[in-house]
């Protein structure tokens, strides 16, 4: 059954979800309005026995207080004398026992015992304080109540048996000592009615109040109420039971089961029938997701969900899918465009070791020592570009994808690497003139030496190489409070590396040209693997892959890189942020060796950078 539910679609579970939910609602409303039915149902019956008895009780003893007619005639007119013999129209009657009274407390006498058997006091016996006596003593007191008598109450329970009892109905009345005034006679084909028990009939005459029981093992069910009859002053003249058929009730309750039975079926079709266009409407953005990553697995890689503007999990679900293809898309652009870049660089210079190669094969140097050198120095050289090359590309993969570099972390002197970066670079500089301006003249920074090395090289090499002779370079180094956190801003604070340090003082070192400059858009992309703004650079040589290393070193060493140009033919800037080592590793910020500064004034350079000899 588990494995079952657990490979139906999400559009059935939540079917079968809204299905017990209203199944739920119905069983909980169809389960009170029966209960509330049933008990209306047996308040009914109770009331309406209630009722009854309370009519006939209430007939019957006005009737007994009511004062025994006149059996020698009618009573003499008040304006007349009566005639001698004749009773007064406001005695009682001479058999009564009771002294005269004033009319108003005629209603209070009760007939005699010779004109009536069944008047009160009529007899003795366990009347429970209900004799002659009660009778007697209270007819003497005219603000008292008299006691019904034995008599009045054996003929109460005789008209209950025969007005309320029926087919239906069954009445028995006891006296409070539990013996049988009156009860219906058995019907032949009516089941047997229940009977009260002795603790039923105790707690009645204790409680005051009706004592009611359903009997269910009974066809049709019966419910037998347990009450008792008294007189004005609380005495307990007899106990009532009456047994009532609940078959009109039963009946009433077997339809409105049957009611809810179709009514849960008809949830059930209902919840079906709405609830899977419900659901395939909530989920159709997810189909959609689901459509989507179908078709980017076939390889249309430009799809996309396009869920933005559903504001629910579905959609949220498609905004984080897109956002996922979108970056995937770029890694894979990304490794596509290196993989074509990379076979490009490699092919032009294996194209010419072939090319010359080939000649050497051939032959075509026909022995001359010169072009043979010619040859070999051309093939040397594009053998340290093919090594420059692989290096590159080398340390490109270890800082990708979260690689580290190996840094061995010291103080590193900007003024002493950048004299050796420009003697170095002297080939490369030619005629062009190199400004150094490291402020203070001593200014170190943390870091690793051979990596910040390779920076200089990077950056100084791409100066060089967009320049023409008898242009400019700067190379300048400087501290900068709160420097070391995201891109950096103005012209070219797009191309800032990622994972810059925190608050904090850090060191800027810059290299400017007035070469060829950068294209507002070529700002943004100069430090991608690869890129070349224009077929200038393209011509100037290079693999597209120098700023690309100065941008992950810088970002190795917690800082980040950065570019600007004021347009096209301009020059340009590239920065590179390192901060403090303290905001890397906790350690002491290393602070510069020396306060005194060196201001070049304009003037050629030479390609060997002297520290001792400040340039002029």
């Amino acid at each position: 059954m588990a494995r079952s539910l657990a490979t139906l679609s999400i559009r059935w579970r939540l079917t079968a979800t809204y299905v017990a939910l209203v199944v739920g609602i119905v069983l909980v409303l169809g389960f009170a309005l029966y209960r509330g039915l049933e008990s209306f149902v047996l308040d009914d019956v109770a009331v309406r026995a209630t009722a009854d008895v309370s009519r006939v009780v209430a007939r019957e003893f006005d009737k007994e207080k009511k004062p025994p007619k006149d059996t020698n005639g009618p009573a003499a007119k008040p304006t007349k004398k009566p005639k001698p013999g004749a009773p007064g129209a406001a005695g009682a009657d001479a058999g009564s026992g009771a002294p005269s009274a004033a009319p108003s407390a005629a209603p209070s006498a009760a007939p005699s015992a010779a004109d009536d058997p069944d008047a009160v006091g009529a007899d003795d016996g366990p009347a429970g304080g209900a004799g002659d006596g009660a009778a007697a003593g209270g007819a003497g007191d005219p603000a008292a109540a008299p006691v019904p008598g034995r008599g009045a109450v054996q003929k109460v329970g005789r008209t209950l048996v025969a007005e309320v009892g029926g087919r239906d109905t069954s009445v028995v009345v006891l006296w409070p000592d539990r013996s049988v005034i009156a009860a219906s006679v058995p019907i032949p084909d009516v089941a047997p009615w229940p009977v009260p028990t002795t603790a039923e009939v105790d707690a009645a005459i204790a409680s005051g109040s009706p004592i009611r029981r359903v009997e269910p093992g009974r066809a049709p069910r019966a419910m037998l109420l347990v009450d008792t009859i008294r007189a004005e002053d609380g005495t307990v003249l007899a106990v009532t039971a009456i047994a009532t058929s609940l078959e009109a009730g039963d009946a009433a309750l077997a339809q409105l089961r049957l009611a809810l039975f179709l009514g849960l079926i008809a949830a059930v079709v209902l919840g079906i029938g709405l609830g899977l266009p419900i659901a395939r409407i909530a989920l159709r953005p997810l189909d959609r997701v689901v459509a989507v990553a179908q078709r980017i697995g076939a390889g249309d890689r430009g799809v996309r969900v396009g869920a933005a503007d559903v504001p629910t999990e579905i959609g949220r679900l498609g905004v984080a899918f897109d956002t996922m293809v979108d970056r995937l898309e770029a890694s894979t652009e990304a490794q596509r465009r290196f993989v074509a870049d990379a076979s490009h660089e490699l092919r032009t210079p294996l194209a010419a070791l072939g090319g010359m190669t080939e000649m050497l094969l051939l032959g075509i140097d026909q022995g001359d020592e010169a072009a043979v050198e010619r040859v070999l120095t051309a093939m040397h050289r594009e053998i340290g570009r093919l090594g420059r090359l692989a290096r590159d590309l080398l340390l490109l993969s270890q800082l990708e994808d979260g690689g580290r570099l190996p840094l061995s972390i010291g103080a590193v002197p900007l003024a002493d690497v950048a004299g050796e970066v420009v003697a170095e670079l002297g080939d490369v500089i030619g005629g062009r003139r190199v400004v150094i301006s490291v402020v203070p003249a001593g200014l170190s920074v943390a870091g690793d030496r051979d990596s910040l090395k390779q920076v200089l090289l990077n950056l100084v090499e791409n100066a060089a190489r967009h320049t023409e002779p008898g242009g400019s370079i700067v190379i300048a180094a400087a501290r900068e409070p709160g420097a070391g956190s995201g891109a950096g801003a103005g012209a070219g604070s797009g191309a800032g590396a990622g994972g810059g340090a925190g608050a904090g003082a850090g060191v800027r070192i810059s290299v400017t040209d007035d070469g060829a400059g950068l294209a507002a858009a070529d700002v943004d992309r100069i430090f991608d693997r690869f890129y070349r703004a224009d077929q200038a650079r393209v011509r100037a040589g290079g693999a597209g892959l120098g700023l690309s290393i100065v941008q992950a070193i810088a970002g190795a060493h917690g800082g980040h890189a950065e570019a600007s140009s004021p347009g096209v033919g301009l020059g340009s800037t590239v920065s590179v942020v390192i901060p403090d080592r303290a905001t890397l590793a906790g350690e002491g910020a290393i602070e510069p060796s020396g306060e005194a500064s060196v201001d070049p004034s304009p003037g050629d350079v030479p390609a060997r950078w002297d520290e001792s000899a400040p340039p002029h």
